[in-house]
């Protein structure tokens, strides 16, 4: 009887230590699971993260940061390929917001910052989606219309002067004034970069044609602002 339980005993204690080796081993591995399934959690977040940061890198290297337009870089990118391509009808139109300068140093540049904002929506809202509408200097603007024809320029011309004078009431009561100057090529032996500088001295022109007027009415409107 003696040795029976003996027996008995060593198998008990047997069968004891294989369930305890047996339930550290299946905690070990529910602890190894739990870690691995962690870090992958964890490198997804990361290259989720990664490709969000890559993505926005991406976009600004195109648009402008206050704008959401396109900036210079990538306006001349797609006039180099409108080059390459041959594309014969090109419209170039370029747009200038009048008094910008007396508005910052009288208002503030956060003034100036929604300015820019509102004339930006505008002029994308003015045009197709087809075309291409970049915010290129401080208070500079241009579209490129691809197989445009001079009524089309001429019509886009008076569409955003219309709209100018619509907003004009709803942005801080500040007069939006744009000077805007565009330019046809007809023919490829005109590079685009010579119908932007073409379409560049028509808009100065228009500046100082109506510079007087435009300024006038500008400081009129902020020596009442700085009244009230």
């Amino acid at each position: 009887s003696l040795l029976m339980y003996r027996v008995v005993w060593r198998n008990f204690v047997y069968r004891t230590t294989i369930k305890k080796q047996r339930d550290e081993m299946e905690l070990r591995v529910r602890e190894r699971t739990a870690d691995l399934a962690l870090a992958n959690e964890e490198l997804k977040a990361e290259i989720a993260e990664r490709i969000a940061a890559e993505a926005k890198m991406v976009y600004l290297s195109m648009h402008d940061s206050l704008t959401g337009l396109y900036n210079r870089t990538f306006f001349e990118e797609q006039m180099r390929k409108l080059d390459e391509e041959g594309t014969v009808n090109v419209g170039l139109i370029m747009c200038d917001v009048d008094g910008l300068k007396l508005l910052n140093d009288t208002m503030g540049h956060d003034k100036g910052d929604s300015l820019l904002i509102n004339t930006a929506e505008l002029i994308k809202n003015s045009f197709s989606p087809t075309d291409i509408v970049a915010r290129v200097g401080g208070d500079e603007f241009a579209i490129l219309m691809p197989n445009a024809t001079q009524e089309m320029l001429e019509d886009a011309y008076h569409r955003l002067q219309e709209n100018a004078e619509l907003i004009s009431h709803s942005i801080n009561g500040f007069p939006l004034s744009l000077s805007i100057g565009f330019a046809l090529r007809t023919d490829t032996n005109t590079s685009l970069n010579d119908l932007y500088i073409e379409a560049d001295n028509n808009m100065y022109r228009e500046k100082l044609y109506r510079s007087r007027s435009a300024r006038s009415t500008i400081v009129q409107t902020l020596m009442k602002a700085l009244e009230a």
